[in-house]
């Protein structure tokens, strides 16, 4: 018996940049983070490939993933990030889901980026914004399912 076995893409990167960055006061001087996921590489006969960008933040409770990008076939995005906590350095945990077209998934490599208010910003107005950018992000995607 002779079977075919799809493997998922392979041989890319991901990287966020800059690495430090922050809230401030306002949509101006909030640092934008550049998300990229080149190089993955599959069969001709399952792409296109798709990408999904996403982060979470660690916490006492369970970490809650977020997207910057929902099932694109763009490998490329620029967002806002929400601060980290400080019991964990303000880091913010990203990395990317890239799928073919069978739905075979491999996922990229963790990229930590640390990300904290600015002097004068309340954490209630740093969540705020944060969601409003998650939900942007999910109103303009392709994919009805991520605004259920």
């Amino acid at each position: 018996m002779f079977m075919v076995v799809n493997s998922p893409p392979a041989l890319g990167s991901f990287s966020v940049t800059p690495t430090t960055g922050g809230i401030a006061s306002g949509s101006n001087g909030s640092t934008v983070f550049f998300f990229s996921a080149p190089d993955w590489l599959d069969e001709a006969t399952d792409l296109p490939l798709t990408y999904e960008l996403l982060y979470f933040i660690t916490n006492t409770t369970a970490p809650t993933l977020s997207p910057v990008q929902v099932k694109s076939q763009n490998s490329i995005a620029n967002s806002k990030l929400p601060p980290g906590v400080q019991s964990s350095r303000f880091i913010v945990f990203n990395f990317a889901n890239i799928r073919d077209s069978f739905d075979a998934l491999a996922v990229s490599e963790t990229v930590e980026v640390e990300s904290q208010l600015q002097a004068g910003v309340s954490a209630t107005d740093a969540v705020a914004s944060a969601l409003a950018e998650s939900l942007d992000t999910a109103l303009n995607s392709a994919d009805s399912s991520v605004v259920a």
